[in-house]
């Protein structure tokens, strides 16, 4: 992996968590639990989680990944993503059974005890920053965000605002860290599950427009 291209993106992440600009103010609509509460909520509440995404970015970084998540139990959760990152292969993959959690990047590895809210990290994570952010955690062989607690409170979503037309789509905003920090939508099908995501994170002098989508999304004990 090119060390100026991990180097450039750390820069980049650092703006989009830490220095964007938006207009947002952060009210949430509580008139009701939203389609995007009630899946944080099923996730939060679920015996197994698994399913397949496919990440492509065009901009600033250039993204294509693809690969699987999986959580059982609580007690075992599997990622794999493969593709490319800003113009360098990636093999990223991370692993928790029991007490024990490995991160990889394909050429190095980094085993740790498990941190102790590392399922909340990543969920949280995905629903409210999306995949593609602890996976660009693996670049570095590094845990999730906020896997030792706060995830809820590092990461907030504002001015939440949800459409019923063919298909259901909530759009907020992202507060980080107390900083208004970007925009996101999320595409559900009839049946609550996500099945794309879209941001668009400016950067000082860029873009850089994400795409996820979602497929063979099982969510069981909820």
């Amino acid at each position: 992996m090119r060390k100026n291209n991990l180097v450039k993106y750390s820069f980049m992440l650092f703006w989009v968590v830490a220095s964007l600009s938006c207009s947002a103010s952060p009210k949430v609509n509580q008139s009701s639990e939203s389609m995007f509460q009630q899946f944080e909520s099923r996730l939060l509440a679920a015996e197994s989680i698994r399913f397949d995404f496919q990440i492509t970015a065009e901009g600033a970084i250039e993204v294509d990944i693809s690969g699987s998540f999986e959580l059982i139990q609580q007690d075992q959760i599997h990622i794999l993503g493969t593709g490319s990152f800003a113009g360098s292969t990636v093999n990223l993959s991370l692993h928790l059974q029991a007490n024990q959690l490995q991160m990889s990047n394909g050429n190095e590895e980094t085993t740790m005890t498990r941190p102790k809210e590392v399922e909340n990290a990543l969920l949280i994570g995905w629903t409210r920053m999306g995949i593609l952010h602890n996976l660009a955690k693996l670049l570095s062989a590094s845990a999730p965000d906020h896997a030792d607690g706060n995830v809820h409170t590092w990461v907030v979503v504002a001015n939440l605002q949800e459409t019923s037309t063919s298909s259901a789509t909530s759009t907020f905003d992202l507060v980080v860290d107390g900083t208004p920090s970007g925009a996101a939508s999320i595409t559900w099908n009839a049946a609550g599950l996500p099945m794309e995501r879209h941001q668009t994170v400016h950067f000082p002098d860029s873009e850089m427009h994400v795409m996820e989508r979602y497929s063979q999304v099982q969510i069981i004990g909820s």
